[in-house]
């Protein structure tokens, strides 16, 4: 695939590294409309394995070469500084950088509004929450999460969910276990998947 296109990537918010890793590696990408619960121990692909998921559903849903003018400031399609239309529909988050993010609405010169983040989250066609159980475990952050995930549970929205822990240590890391409920359902047990392996990140130490 070309560097223009994987660039897309950008906008939903895939960082660089992983864009880099996905654009050449042969990880074979398949589009879903399931939610996805990975856990394992850090550097065994869970990340990787999300970003690629949302990669391959972002380019099966949209019009590639739309999508590649709406970011060309010298198309007619340009949207300017704002964001692209398809930056609503499928939506990569680092939990603890998506909870800074609403907190940085608090300020009153914020350009962001709570409202209108929890929407974001809420509504798109597919949301990746990655590292969730990184964050500090206070009743805000819980609840701010519980709010997202709720909503798209109601709505039936597909979520892949990344984490070290497992289900079981999430739920001690919460205030309760009403959030570890609705992924279990939305994930279903096949849907569940434990990542093995030895730390990508420490190989050739």
């Amino acid at each position: 695939m070309k560097k223009s296109e994987y660039e897309l990537l950008r906008y939903i918010g895939i960082p660089n590294r992983v864009r880099t890793f996905l654009r050449t590696s042969k990880i074979s990408n398949d589009a879903v409309d399931d939610s996805w619960f990975f856990y394992g121990p850090p550097g065994t692909g869970k990340t990787i394995k999300a970003a690629s998921i949302l990669a391959a559903t972002f380019f099966n849903k949209i019009h590639t070469p739309t999508a590649l003018e709406m970011v060309n400031p010298t198309s007619l399609l340009y949207m300017g500084e704002s964001s692209p239309k398809f930056t609503k529909h499928f939506v990569f988050a680092r939990v603890p950088d998506m909870l800074a993010r609403f907190k940085k609405t608090f300020k009153q010169d914020s350009e962001e509004d709570e409202g209108e983040l929890i929407d974001l989250y809420s509504k798109a066609k597919l949301l990746v929450l990655d590292d969730i159980g990184v964050e500090l475990a206070t009743n805000w952050a819980y609840l701010m999460l519980y709010l997202i995930v709720d909503n798209r549970y109601n709505d039936m929205l597909p979520t892949i969910f990344t984490s070290n822990l497992d289900l079981k240590e999430l739920g001690r890391h919460f205030v309760d276990e009403r959030l570890i409920s609705r992924i279990m359902e939305m994930c279903t047990k096949d849907r569940i998947q434990k990542m093995n392996g030895c730390d990508y990140r420490m190989e050739g130490f």
